[in-house]
């Protein structure tokens, strides 16, 4: 209930706790939100259900973006969507692109975020780039698996090594010769030939 005491104190809200938020109900009075709070610092939104935020955009090509800022008002970081496009991106360091994530759900990471779109997941950056997995066991401590789920005899896993074009010029297959007893082989190919795909020099039989 919303109150005016003549003691020029101002307006009061009844029924509400301190730091409470109050919004306009249907019947044009205000009401004091008990789950939503603001205390100069914080502000919180509880539920003793799902809480869902929203940031509605005010046209169909409008973008969307939460900014971290700094007291001197400079930008750290922000979080973007691109309504049209129905991606994210992630920026750190001011306006620098450091993650995005399509609509397609394609995740790039690095300095380049336009990638092939039969690429799911893309890593790269302008000078060495390495990507470490950590494990620690008394046996084996990382691992990295490529997984065919065709069962077509001799279907196969690759590692492909590419020039600056794109373009494959060796690689190592994992071949599954026998999905019913697991068996496998391990081929090694080069290209030599522009326009032919790398050809199988070795391989490593079961």
């Amino acid at each position: 209930n919303l109150s005016w005491v003549d003691d020029n104190s101002g307006v009061s809200l009844s029924g509400s706790t301190n730091n409470t938020i109050a919004t306009v109900t249907g019947a044009n009075a205000l009401q004091g939100e008990a789950n939503l709070t603001f205390d100069g610092d914080n502000f919180t939104v509880t539920s003793s259900n799902h809480v869902t935020q929203i940031l509605k955009a005010g046209a169909s090509t409008s973008d969307l973006a939460i900014d971290f800022k700094d007291s001197s008002n400079n930008l750290e970081s922000r979080i973007f969507c691109a309504s049209d496009q129905g991606d994210l991106r992630f920026y750190t360091g001011g306006a620098n692109e450091r993650l995005r994530i399509d609509s397609g759900g394609r995740v790039s990471i690095g300095n380049n975020p336009t990638v092939h779109s039969s690429t799911l997941f893309h890593v790269e950056d302008t000078g060495e780039l390495n990507v470490k997995f950590e494990g620690s066991t008394s046996t084996l401590g990382a691992r990295i698996s490529l997984q065919n789920n065709d069962t077509t005899v001799n279907s196969f896993s690759q590692y492909a090594f590419n020039d600056a074009g794109g373009q494959s010029t060796s690689a190592i297959q994992g071949i599954n010769t026998d999905q019913t007893n697991n068996y496998g082989e391990m081929a090694f190919l080069t290209r030599n030939a522009q326009g032919s795909p790398a050809a199988e020099r070795l391989r490593i039989g079961k």
